[in-house]
């Protein structure tokens, strides 16, 4: 009887162990992400195509159309409660291509990131597209 009282209290410590190894540790904040100085000016190494603009299109519509709208001014009911900004505006459109491209990479706020989801070249073809809210495309 001991036996097996003790062959049963190594399996659950042995069970027990193996499930706690395999929960996520608690992972500690990181920095916020910031471009690096060299890359601050920096304009989008892709160049604008109509092929490169209808993917990004593309993507927008997959990923982002749902809270900065279809239009790129962010007034839908998901962007207003997320506060996101408008593509037309002057603000976005000042921002280095190298800015748009990290916050679209690393995420910032609420935005998710999407460099587990996109290619470096997505989100550059999706940078060429939002710049096209500035010409009221």
């Amino acid at each position: 009887m001991k036996i097996l009282l003790m062959v049963s209290l190594l399996v659950v410590g042995f069970g027990a162990q193996a499930q706690e190894t395999k929960q996520p540790s608690a992972k500690a904040p990181g920095t916020p992400y910031t471009i690096p100085q060299e890359a601050v000016h920096q304009a989008n190494p892709v160049k604008a195509t109509p092929e490169s603009i209808a993917h990004g299109k593309k993507w927008y519509g997959y990923d982002c159309a749902m809270c900065h709208g279809a239009d790129g001014k962010g007034d839908t009911a998901a962007g207003k409660k997320m506060g996101v900004h408008d593509f037309t505006s002057p603000e976005v459109q000042k921002a280095s291509d190298a800015d748009l491209i990290a916050i679209t990479t690393k995420g910032k706020n609420k935005m998710p990131a999407y460099s587990g989801k996109l290619s470096d070249a997505d989100i550059k073809d999706l940078i060429g597209y939002i710049r096209q809210f500035a010409k009221g495309k």
